[in-house]
């Protein structure tokens, strides 16, 4: 892995910092189309959480009219997420309370605005400084700082997006596949380079929508630095670094407490790279493939098809997933579908859990049972399910036949940024709900 580290130098963040990022100069409309098409009212900012004294997480943020009521957005390329938002003009309150997160600052004389990103995770409550400053307009090459680069910047859309897979291995989380798309080409005075957007596929699930820029310098033609960015409540993530021909090499953050290295060599035409299957990463340990779980004994699942959820309120893909559930409950619960929710939270705190799948269940409109089962430990989460070999991720979905059978076991959850990957992950759960829905109950073993 350090051998091929060397390859490509790494590349300082395109922006480290807010200064010098603001007030840019105004782009064609092009630029702003490129990523999502909602007009959203309002006021935009370039907000960044702090990783250390140079490198920062950027994001855009739209705040409303003051003390209007209504909610603020946050932006990650074509997602637009409604944010709660209390702000007066003078103090903002971000509020993420599906995932015991929130934003708070207040507006400096600069005209800035200054606090924390605070967030309760598994090891404690984790405290981000934040700061953001307001834009004339809303620019997606802004993102990662263009203020290095002077006036007479021009843009013009990329139709169709210039696509590109990378087969990824991260120093410590181990391969991934990465997908991505320029969607919008810029031209200044000593660089020229693009909007960039695309997620980032691992065996256990993807980085959701990342968004950022591919920036060329007439100081080095050969060499493109990229930044990549994400924030949503939950994941705050930053992708930096450099590529060099068909080679990329950065580093990946996670907020202010995880740091590594990765590689990655573009796939040429006609090349092919896939990730394990996620139907294969767990299975059924007992001889008789059923899933010793109390609570699948309760009448309500007798004779009855069953997907186990086991995932956590914290986990940004198990959000994704939900949504995509209860559209499949609504297909094939009058068929004799019915699904259990196991949850595993952050904190032992039971008052803490309970509140946290209460607003989880109010959020998605979830109208099967949930039951807290223990901790966001996977090693903990295995030993409460001996009957499978081990649980490596959240989500993890088990099918259950009518007879009690498992069927299939799938980890993780690729949403709806991967596109064709979360497309299939759809159609091979439908399936294997016929698979489960159509077996028979009759003879089933005591």
């Amino acid at each position: 892995m350090k051998k091929k580290l060397a390859q490509v130098a790494i590349a300082a963040p395109l922006c480290v910092s807010l200064a010098g990022c603001e007030r840019e100069e105004t782009l064609t409309e092009a630029v702003v189309i490129a990523e999502s098409s909602e007009r959203v009212e309002g006021a935009w900012w370039r907000a960044a959480l702090s990783i250390d004294e140079e490198r920062v997480i950027p994001f855009f943020v739209n705040l409303p009219e003051f003390e209007s009521g209504e909610g603020a957005v946050i932006r990650n390329g074509v997602e637009d997420i409604p944010v709660a938002c209390a702000w007066d003009g003078q103090s903002l309150v971000l509020e993420f309370p599906h995932y015991d997160s929130r934003v708070e600052a207040q507006l400096t004389s600069e005209g800035d605005l200054e606090g924390e990103w605070t967030i309760t995770r598994r090891d404690g409550v984790k405290h981000v400084a934040f700061a953001a400053k307001q834009l004339d307009a809303y620019l997606p090459l802004a993102r990662m700082g263009m203020g290095d680069w002077g006036a007479g910047v021009s843009a013009e859309k990329v139709e169709p997006a210039r696509e590109s897979i990378w087969s990824m291995d991260f120093e410590d989380s181990g391969p991934a596949k990465g997908v991505f798309a320029e969607v919008a080409h810029f031209t200044g005075e000593d660089a020229q380079g693009s909007v960039l957007q695309g997620t980032i596929l691992t065996p256990t699930g993807d980085y959701r929508f990342l968004a950022g820029s591919l920036v060329k310098r007439e100081s080095n033609v050969h060499r493109r630095e990229f930044g990549l960015s994400v924030f949503d409540g939950a994941h705050a993530f930053l992708f930096t670094g450099a590529i060099l021909g068909d080679v990329m090499a950065g580093t990946f953050y996670s907020g202010n407490w995880w740091r590594e290295e990765f590689v990655a060599s573009r796939l040429g035409e006609g090349e092919t790279f896939e990730l394990p299957d996620a139907f294969s990463e767990t299975n059924v340990t007992a001889g008789d493939q059923r899933l010793r779980l109390p609570a699948l004994e309760n009448a309500q699942y007798q004779g009855k098809a069953v997907l186990v959820n086991i995932f956590g309120t914290w986990c940004p893909n198990c959000h994704d997933e939900a949504p995509f559930l209860r559209k499949l409950y609504e297909k094939h619960h009058d068929e004799g579908l019915e699904i259990l929710s196991l949850a595993y939270e952050h904190t032992g705190d039971d008052e803490r859990s309970r509140a946290q799948v209460a607003r989880f269940r109010e959020r998605y409109a979830i109208p099967w049972e949930i039951l807290i089962v223990g901790t966001s430990d996977t090693e903990q989460a295995s030993a409460t399910l001996p009957s499978l070999t081990r649980i490596k991720c959240f989500p993890t979905t088990v099918f259950v036949g009518r007879d009690g059978v498992v069927r299939a076991v799938h980890t993780g959850f690729s949403g709806p940024a991967t596109g064709e990957a979360h497309e299939q992950v759809r159609q091979e759960f439908e399936a294997h709900i016929r698979e489960i829905l159509s077996v028979s109950i009759v003879g089933t073993a005591d």
